[in-house]
């Protein structure tokens, strides 16, 4: 997983902060001198310390984000078409929610990494029958961070499963799709990456 070097990450969020401060400075004092007060630069720092926290939300977001391979169309109408290969069984997991569009959800299947989630996106994975355990969290740089969510499941050959992510306050949410035919008409029109292929995916 490439990352931004903190001392870049640090530098470029101290820079936004010192640019929305500079405008807000820019704007106070047009104002200051239109109505023949004092300008008080102090006042126009604090208003770009918001900006400050949000470049470093932002950043540590992106830069937490790995290059992830965009599935052909072929590939997203077969994972969708609730028809899986001979003897196989497709797991979809897809992504919702507003809150923290710019920290991507890391994914494993028995342990074996898949990919991360962006907002809006969703992977499938072709598994051999039998009991298997998605999770989900937020890494960084290898390790979870806080406790991710898993579940057990147990899928037949022929079946198709899925299951929604989100982020929200409390951290990363993981829960089987109620109706997965709906579940499936809803990505019809989202965008599918590549997962990479689970050691358990082998017959």
């Amino acid at each position: 997983m490439k990352t931004l070097p903190p001392a870049i990450k640090i530098a470029l969020s101290v820079l936004a902060g010192l640019v929305a401060a500079k405008l807000f400075g820019i704007l106070d004092a047009s104002l200051d001198a239109a109505n023949g007060q004092p300008h008080e630069a102090g006042w126009s720092i604090g208003l770009g310390l918001p900006f400050f926290w949000l470049a470093m939300y932002l950043l540590g977001g992106f830069s937490q984000i790995r290059a992830m391979g965009t599935a052909d169309a072929g590939a997203k109408q077969a994972a969708l078409s609730l028809k899986p290969p001979s003897g196989r069984a497709v797991v979809i997991v897809y992504r919702e929610g507003w809150i923290g569009q710019t920290n991507p959800i890391d994914l494993t299947v028995d342990g074996d990494p898949l990919g991360q989630l962006s907002f809006s996106h969703f992977m499938a994975m072709e598994l051999a029958p039998g009991e298997h355990r998605v999770m989900a969290g937020i890494a960084r740089n290898g390790r979870w961070i806080g406790q991710p969510q898993q579940a057990g499941f147990q899928i037949a050959a022929g079946r198709t499963l899925a299951f929604r992510v989100a982020l929200g306050f409390r951290g990363v949410t993981l829960a089987p799709a109620a109706d997965v035919e709906a579940a499936v008409r809803k990505l019809a029109g989202r965008t599918m990456v590549s997962a990479s292929a689970p050691s358990t995916a082998a017959a």
